[in-house]
């Protein structure tokens, strides 16, 4: 499949059919995970440099009391040894402990969000299936991958007893098995666990585990038939029996099967989900219908979104409200969005939880300012809701508007006037009841650098807690920087205090803190004997001046972000500053908003036509429309978005060619769709109502013009004369039109057949070549077909056509090809019709031309030679020619031999014709058919 799954999604879906394919019933599977093909130097895995057994001295601070250190884990690890996932299963230090051992899987389990029933389920269900691995000694098992033999070509750990597989597999050294069925789902492991007295044995590696000598000899061997062996268990395992809680849900389980399945099938789908996000990021089609607190539930939105009218009017009024001011705005705001974690998606400011427990109390968030500022926001809310019809505004919407009205205010303090942050409405108010507090205690900041809030620890000094919280906020170096040198500007301190505050102009976004800090003016020493208080003297007055804290000069010391403090703190950076702070302020505001597609406004400097909005695309095609009409043309063709946009205003030029087409009667029908709105079903007819224009003094484009050429078509096609409103208005199908279509086949010029090229994109005749034939006329020669079609009834069913006639079998079809593969400007035309005929065209009519058919064919000879090894996919193909400037004639007579051949060359490289670009340029120098029938293809973006 390659690309089109992530190892990430694979190797997770593998368990969950593992599981399946056992007989168990999941709940389902989300994909959505992304690959990450560099290591996160960012983690910290714990400070230990030894793997377990050793590798946990450091995380419990040098404890060996296994009983006492169990809860006292450092934070925010959450496996007990360095290198294991979660515990020993031999139990804490390989003490066989199990009563120990249960501790450590409450305090490990407890920190990937798992409570004990949640726990057990795990353990019960994971141990369920399978087995461990210790049939030989660590003795013959060689290096990890890393430091093996180059050879080992990334496997290591080669085992060298015999195969060094099956029967003499080493990897944790235990070896257990849990189940009298370990591929197949069952309650065994409860049973055994419950059901056996166990004496604690070494693993044929040497390894502490359990057995239960008296127990049936009733596991079967995996790999000797006829051979079983006794109950075996870990440490690990028989701490579920050995802890109150644990054996009170397996006595629960072991009587209640189908309840013990349930329970597996929930903590199983959190297990493999709960780091994706919200639910409206999962995707496929198992996702699970329940939903579930720890996917951070939220509510529907209840009313229209604000507009920008309402906006500007709500900014007025909380930048009015007594008691908000810049300060506490910004720190409201900022508090509510950066609880984010770029590594599991939860957190940030959709759904408003600061103003639910347990954040409305934490300490960073300087409660008692936070609920005056709660307060006043949700007046403004209450009083707006209350007039403002159906339009609704969230608390959660407000937090975030009142840091952009505040930032708007500072910067205009600033000089900056014009200035506006940009602001994404649509956010939702969580209740208490979607707020699982636990697991969102674990958000609370211990120290936020952004916000000169807390201090370091013995383990991480401030600066790199700075970096981390930047790094769970998908931060990048410069980002980080203008954010913490803004937010001092805006004196958003949690508590208030002038540390790293260097300014003499608090609430206005000045680039002063990067100046001042940077500035040798000012000698900096320490305050107090951690370091963690600074102070700066002025140099020539002897007197302090200001105070910062590690987070404050860490821009000033470290090489990579002094230099990027020395760009934002230039003479000439006030504005950039400005700019920059407000691109990267936005960024974090939105980094929850998984129900709209942010723009990323780091991306903006790039200048990507693509990211920028439709109000300024549109004025850009309108430009360019009025200065080259060409290039609005080649707007069209990039992809559907721009498509919508730039579509409408075509109708304001002039068409490309001067060249009128000659066969004016289907071309004015086309017109008379465009006229008639009703029979429009996309933008493509103004594409054509382009294609057929001519001069504006031509009394065929107004309405009388259509009633002279109404006329004139009921004196050619006498069955027309007793409907005289045929082209106007919805009163009647197509039929008449559908008629007159297929009869426009002129024996002077066959190749007329493609000026019905608009009729085969309305839904109503886009079986126009399929349905055409009637059941009572016998199928006739092709000499005779024009008589058949006069006498054809319309409207036959799509599919027993198909199936009465398989391709290659049906006369109207080769009356199609016949006419149009004389030119390629014909051949084109059937391209553009139906998917049956563009496969048709290449694979059976012109595989009976030769090259002594004539000059117009030979051309075709090669592309098909190009395209019959690719007959399966030309349903997806359109043509590409190299990049000429062909004639202005439509015949391409002289098309040289050598531009297909650079065509074939262009198919022969791909391995499947899923897509071929359209050169746009060649459309400049080509009739209309061609634009016609590069347009049908669809799908198409030029080169």
């Amino acid at each position: 499949y390659g690309s089109k799954i992530s190892w990430a999604d694979l190797i997770v879906l593998a368990g969950n059919v593992a599981l399946e394919h056992s007989g168990f019933e999941t709940l389902g599977f989300a994909g959505g995970r992304a690959d990450t093909w560099e290591a996160d130097e960012s983690i910290y895995w714990g400070a230990e440099s030894t793997f377990v057994p050793k590798g946990n001295d450091v995380r419990y601070n040098g404890s060996t009391d296994i009983y006492e250190r169990a809860d006292k884990l450092e934070k925010p690890l959450g496996a007990t040894h360095f290198g294991l996932i979660y515990v020993n299963p031999e139990g804490p230090d390989g003490s066989s402990d199990p009563k120990a051992s249960a501790l450590d899987i409450r305090t490990a389990f407890g920190r990937m969000g798992m409570d004990d029933e949640e726990t057990a389920a795990l353990i019960i269900g994971g141990h369920t299936l399978g087995k461990t691995h210790g049939a030989v000694p660590a003795k013959n098992i060689g290096p990890e991958p890393m430091a093996a033999d180059l050879g080992e070509m990334g496997l290591g750990w080669h085992n060298s007893v015999n195969e060094g597989n099956g029967p003499d597999q080493m990897t944790s050294g235990l070896e257990v098995i849990w189940s009298t069925t370990p591929t197949k789902w069952s309650n065994h492991f409860l049973k055994s666990l419950l059901g056996n007295n166990w004496t604690l044995v070494e693993s044929p590696a040497g390894h502490k585990q359990w057995e239960a000598l008296n127990g049936k000899l009733e596991y079967p061997d995996p790999f000797v038939k006829g051979k079983f062996r006794r109950p075996t268990m870990l440490t690990s395992d028989l701490a579920l029996i050995n802890d109150p809680s644990y054996l009170k849900i397996c006595k629960r389980w072991h009587d209640n099967p189908k309840e013990m399945n349930a329970a597996f099938a929930r903590a199983w789908y959190k297990l493999l989900h709960r780091d994706l996000g919200p639910v409206s990021r999962y995707l496929g089609p198992e996702v699970a219908k329940q939903k579930f607190i720890w996917q951070d539930p939220l509510p529907e939105r209840k009313g229209d979104i604000i507009g920008d009218a309402e906006i500007s009017s709500l900014k007025s009024t909380i930048l009015s409200t007594d008691g908000l001011d810049v300060s506490k705005l910004v720190s409201t705001a900022w508090n509510s969005a950066s609880t984010f974690r770029g590594t599991d998606k939860r957190g940030g400011a959709n759904g408003a939880r600061i103003a639910l427990e347990p954040q409305v109390n934490w300490v960073s968030n300087n409660p008692k300012q936070l609920k005056q500022v709660l307060s006043a926001l949700k007046k403004v809310q209450k009083d707006f809701n209350a007039k403002s019809g159906s339009k609704k505004v969230s608390l959660a919407d407000l937090i975030v508007l009142g840091g952009v009205a505040a930032i708007e205010k500072a910067a205009q303090a600033a000089g900056f006037k014009d200035v506006e942050v940009p602001f994404t409405p649509g956010r939702v108010d969580a209740t208490q009841n979607q707020t699982d507090l636990v697991q969102f205690g674990y958000l609370e900041p211990l120290a936020d650098g952004f916000r000169n809030y807390g201090h370091g620890t013995t383990r991480a000094r401030t600066e790199e807690i700075l970096v981390d919280r930047a790094a769970l906020l998908t931060l990048t170096p410069p980002e980080m920087t203008v954010l913490v040198g803004g937010l001092r500007a805006l004196n958003a301190n949690y508590d208030g205090s002038s540390n790293g505050i260097l300014t003499e102009k608090k609430g206005q976004l000045t680039n002063d803190f990067f100046v001042n800090l940077l500035s040798p003016a000012y000698s900096w020493a320490k305050k107090d004997s951690q370091g963690e208080l600074w102070t700066g003297t002025d140099r020539t007055t002897k007197s302090v001046k200001w105070t910062a804290t590690r987070a404050d000069l860490v821009f000033g010391s470290h090489a990579e972000l002094r230099a990027i403090s020395e760009v934002y703190g230039s003479a000439d950076a006030k504005e950039k500053f400005v700019k920059d702070f407000i691109s990267a302020w936005t960024k974090v505001m939105n980094l929850d908003r998984f129900d709209v597609k942010v723009e990323n406004p780091t991306t903006r400097i790039m200048g990507h036509l693509l990211d920028l909005p439709d109000e300024i695309h549109t004025q850009i095609y309108t430009l360019i429309g009025d200065s080259d009409r060409l290039a609005l043309f080649q707007v069209i063709y990039v992809n559907k978005r721009l498509h919508r946009i730039a579509s409408p205003l075509l109708v304001r030029h002039w068409p490309l060619h001067p060249e009128i087409l000659h066969k004016e009667a289907p071309a004015r029908f086309a017109l008379h769709l465009v006229r008639n709105t009703h029979l429009q079903r996309n933008v493509k007819s103004i594409v054509f109502d382009d294609l057929i224009r001519i001069e504006e003094d031509d009394p065929l484009v107004g309405v009388d013009g259509l009633d002279e050429l109404a006329s004139a078509a009921r004196q050619r096609f006498p069955e027309l004369a007793n409907d005289p409103g045929w082209h106007k208005g919805p009163q009647r199908p197509l039929d008449n039109l559908q008629l007159v279509v297929l009869r426009w086949y002129d024996d002077d010029d066959p190749g007329n057949i493609q000026c019905a090229a608009p009729f085969f994109h309305l839904p109503n005749v886009k079986t126009l070549a399929l349905s055409a034939l009637s059941d009572e006329i016998p199928i006739k020669s092709i000499s005779e077909e024009k008589d058949q079609i006069e006498h054809s009834r319309l409207g036959l069913d799509p599919d027993i056509y198909e199936t009465r006639f398989p391709v290659g079998t049906s006369p109207i079809e080769e009356l199609f090809l016949e006419a149009a593969c004389l030119t390629n400007r014909g051949l084109l035309t059937v391209v553009s019709a139906c998917k049956r005929l563009k496969k048709l065209v290449f694979t059976w009519r012109n595989s009976t031309r030769t090259t002594d058919d004539g000059q117009n064919s030979a051309p075709l000879i090669l592309t098909r030679q190009a395209l019959l090894l690719h007959a399966a996919f030309l349903e997806e193909l359109a043509f590409s020619l190299a990049s000429h400037r062909f004639r202005h004639d439509t015949s391409f007579v002289n098309a040289s031999s050598a531009r297909m051949e650079c065509l074939k060359e262009c198919f022969g490289q791909m391995n499947k014709l899923k897509r071929l670009s359209m050169d746009i340029h060649v459309l400049y120098y080509r009739s209309a058919a061609c634009r016609i029938a590069v347009y049908g293809a669809g799908g198409l973006r030029p080169w």
